[in-house]
């Protein structure tokens, strides 16, 4: 499974980015803020509502942008509710489980993948919920999905780096130049 997000602002560009059939074979608005299977058009007024709300603080990132992409054949066997669950395990990791979000399916290539954006703009404390350390939180997210649903665990590293490692170096200390 491979987890990646990021702060981002522009809930406009977002939504239309999210909604965009180009590369996709299928899109389903998966959940908006609690709410099931929503229209595009209230998917988009609560993407760009989630995004103003950065106006009220000096950051222009008010919104965490995520993309789940499990295993190939994993993400077939994944239910709504299970998407969902992995939506939540992530959020708490980032510490935003509290925030608004919304979660949307893209099938691409015959591939399923979730995207989950969060309010980053905590109304209870009057600021952005801090994205540091994220990378740390979604490995550990990415754990703890790949144990809940039984997938297969991926690999900490490269198994074979300590062989492309002495290679590169081989070749570096052969080289008189970067060029070379």
């Amino acid at each position: 499974m491979v987890i990646r997000g990021r702060s981002r602002g522009n809930g406009k560009q977002l939504a239309d980015y999210l909604l965009q059939k180009r590369d996709n074979d299928n899109i389903q608005i998966l959940d908006v803020i609690g709410f099931p299977d929503c229209d595009s058009k209230r998917f988009r007024d609560t993407l760009l509502s989630m995004s103003l709300t950065a106006e009220l603080t000096k950051s222009d990132k008010g919104l965490y942008h995520c993309q789940i992409n499990p295993a190939y054949g994993e993400d077939r066997l994944m239910t709504h509710e299970q998407w969902i669950e992995a939506a939540d395990l992530l959020g708490r990791e980032l510490r935003l489980h509290d925030q608004r979000r919304v979660i949307v399916l893209h099938t691409k290539n015959e591939r399923i993948h979730a995207h989950v954006v969060w309010e980053r703009y905590d109304k209870s404390k009057n600021r952005m919920v801090s994205d540091s350390f994220s990378r740390l939180a979604q490995d550990k997210a990415r754990k703890e999905m790949e144990r809940v649903f039984g997938h297969q665990q991926t690999p900490h590293r490269n198994a074979r780096r300590p062989e492309m490692k002495s290679l590169l170096t081989e070749l570096w200390k052969k080289s008189k130049s970067g060029a070379e």
